[in-house]
């Protein structure tokens, strides 16, 4: 029979309580299933590395897992938010029209139409802290919290990346949608 002893101060067992919460999610998100639950199981490791690339292409089985547990969405988004710099831009909830610019804390993204091609926008990607490093994605969640878009931003000068993306794509869309919510990595 195997014993369990409890630590005796409150902070150890609060320490303890969060490591379990830790261990306990870790083995959620390793026992993620689809539909035949036949299918690999999605490691942590592997869901790392998911978040850290904009291919959409990826890795088509945690795509999946995505789409369909919300467990390992819930993941994806905590892993996103713990190794980004920037943080997170909510919804803008009092705007009911397209946006053009998306501000975080000590970040702006701008999205200006090319006077060349009318196609294309360019996304500008501005922040105020140069000390840290420029961000490498751009995830775009929906409001529904459907999977997110994403974009490799490019190389940075001096505090400022700029993309050009078509006009009518589904990411340029989604970051003129007000109750979209954005974050940069």
């Amino acid at each position: 029979m195997t014993k369990v002893r409890l630590p005796d101060s409150p902070k150890a067992l609060a320490a303890a309580e969060t490591a379990f919460v830790q261990v306990s999610v870790a083995n959620d998100l390793m026992k993620a299933m689809t539909d035949d639950e036949a299918s690999p199981t999605i490691v942590y490791g592997r869901l790392y590395e998911y978040v850290k690339t904009a291919d959409p292409a990826r890795d088509p089985q945690v795509t999946k897992a995505l789409g369909e547990d919300r467990s390992v969405w819930e993941q994806f988004r905590a892993i996103a938010a713990r190794i980004g710099n920037f943080g997170e831009a909510a919804a803008a909830a009092a705007a009911s029209t397209q946006l053009s610019n998306r501000d975080g804390m000590g970040w702006r993204i701008q999205l200006k139409p090319s006077k060349a091609k009318p196609d294309q926008t360019y996304l500008v990607f501005e922040w105020s802290n140069l000390t840290k490093a420029p961000p490498r994605i751009l995830y775009v969640y929906g409001a529904d919290d459907s999977l997110p878009l994403s974009c490799e931003l490019g190389e940075a000068h001096e505090g400022k990346i700029q993309k050009i993306l078509v006009e009518d794509s589904e990411l340029v869309r989604a970051l003129r949608d007000p109750a979209s919510k954005v974050l940069p990595l």
